[in-house]
């Protein structure tokens, strides 16, 4: 009787098609198990490399800071170019940026604001302290100190515990008023933490630069 060429391989694959299939789920299954057992010959599967986040014109995002320091450990660096300045915050802050503004929710409820406005010429330091702008602040102690390398004012609002409940620091440079800003909640207790938040708010600040001087 006479065979074909292919009368040979399809008898192979009739005979043993099976085997080759068990074998290729049993190579499938341990492909995808791998994280599992390559420990156990002392193979350690390769780590994803992390995606870089890059900074959007909507979300003020964890990208690195670009400074001739290094950006401490457990902080992120902001860049806003709009608004001409830097900083460092901790990565636990989630943030929002409107042009030259900034908005930060923190874990505790409490909220930080940076808000950009042009200045007049008339605008000093003293006109600031007696008119807040866009922070409306209630009555509060204000003190001299530097921002960015600028003299700048700092404003803690205290309620009547005498306890600091809010700290505004507001600077001029290059013809406009920063305002950098941090509330406690309005809707919920004093956070046990938030002279932690403070201190906080208070190393965000340290750390600002100005990108034009």
């Amino acid at each position: 009787m006479y065979r074909k060429w292919t009368d040979r391989p399809m008898c192979f694959l009739c005979d043993y098609g099976w085997i080759l299939l068990i074998c290729l789920i049993v190579a499938l299954a341990l492909a995808l198990t791998s994280d599992y057992w390559l420990p156990w010959f002392g193979e350690t599967p390769a780590i994803p490399t992390p995606i870089s986040i890059t900074q959007s014109e909507s979300t003020a995002v964890q990208s690195p800071l670009t400074s001739s320091s290094p950006t401490p450990v457990g902080l992120f660096g902001y860049i806003n170019s709009s608004g001409g300045y830097a900083f460092d915050y901790p990565g636990s802050w989630q943030g929002l940026e409107t042009g030259t503004d900034a908005h930060f929710q923190l874990p505790n409820g409490a909220k930080v604001q940076i808000a950009v406005r042009d200045a007049i010429p008339s605008d000093t330091l003293q006109t600031i302290a007696e008119d807040s702008g866009p922070i409306v602040l209630a009555q509060a102690d204000i003190s001299n100190t530097i921002v960015g390398g600028e003299p700048a004012l700092k404003s803690d609002c205290r309620n009547g515990d005498n306890v600091v409940i809010s700290r505004t620091y507001y600077v001029i440079h290059n013809g406009r008023i920063y305002y950098f800003s941090l509330f406690s909640s309005l809707d919920k207790p004093l956070p046990s933490n938030f002279t932690e938040t403070l201190n906080e708010f208070d190393q965000m600040v340290s750390s600002l630069y100005f990108l034009q001087p």
